[in-house]
């Protein structure tokens, strides 16, 4: 008969499940007994090739005996025998680990938060979160500061990191309405004749009006190019006299517009055309 005896871990931790492999042939069960490094049988085991058809057995070698370092196990029957010889590694010791102390001033919270723990050389990923009406400002981290948000902290020794919100800023006034002139229309009356002024100008043709009484029409036109609001427009003379004047409500990119039509002087005349809030 031929017995062999295999093992998966030769270098295990106390701690560590070996797996014992057996084959025999012909096949008969086997009977394994397990000795320690001082030659001393610590127990016996059966591999069931025959009677079940197992032919393995699994074993935590320091639940046998934590202090003994060498372990051989040997498989026999009669006259034949074979042997496995494992020898018990020091088990690793645990990571080192640091503590991560995670706070945040008034005004937000972040994610993760709290104190931590974490293995040596872990990336911890933290990120800020402000409350409605506060913003971020900065991180402190171990009395350093830092701006962005997420923030990635090496733990290679403990750390502190606390979140800086403040007060968000108020939003900014809205603009104010600013008219820009659009378009002048000027009539000689007596004549129905038309001199026309659209932006940027100039007028085509130059208007020649009719002295007389209310032979003189103008009318102007202007957009608002700034924010909603109250928008007066204000049509002038030469003199400084008011001919028109308008104030009403207009939303951003509406126009508003007044017409005079009164009497034009034997001389040159001009107009001052204002749009103001």
């Amino acid at each position: 008969m031929a017995i062999q005896v295999s093992v998966s871990n030769l270098n295990p931790t106390p701690s560590e499940i070996v797996t014992f492999t057996g084959s025999a042939s012909p096949i008969e069960d086997i009977s394994m007994n397990v000795y320690n490094e001082f030659g001393q049988k610590i127990a016996t085991y059966t591999i069931y090739l025959k009677t079940h058809g197992i032919s393995q057995i699994r074993l935590i070698p320091g639940h046998l005996d934590s202090t003994v370092q060498t372990w051989k196990f040997v498989g026999k029957d009669t006259g034949t025998q074979d042997s496995a010889i494992i020898t018990i590694q020091e088990a690793p010791p645990p990571p080192q680990e640091y503590t991560l102390t995670i706070s945040s001033t008034t005004g937000g919270t972040t994610n993760p938060s709290g104190s931590r723990s974490y293995p040596e050389g872990t990336t911890v990923a933290v990120r800020a979160y402000p409350y409605s009406g506060y913003v971020f400002s900065y991180w402190r981290l171990n009395g350093i500061t830092y701006t962005s948000n997420p923030i990635n902290v090496q733990m290679n020794s403990n750390a502190s990191l606390e979140a800086i919100f403040s007060v968000a800023p108020p939003p900014p006034p809205p603009p104010e309405p600013s008219g820009i002139l659009q378009a002048i229309r000027v009539q000689d009356v007596s004549t129905g004749k038309w001199y026309t002024w659209d932006r940027p100008g100039p007028f085509t043709p130059t208007p020649v009006c009719t002295p007389g009484v209310n032979n003189l029409y103008i009318a102007v036109w202007v957009v608002n190019q700034g924010g909603n609001g109250n928008l007066t427009l204000t049509l002038k003379d030469d003199t400084g006299q008011t001919l028109a004047s308008k104030t009403a409500y207009v939303a951003s990119g509406v126009g508003i517009g007044v017409e005079w039509t009164g009497d034009k002087p034997v001389r040159n005349y001009a107009i001052t055309i204002k749009a103001t809030p």
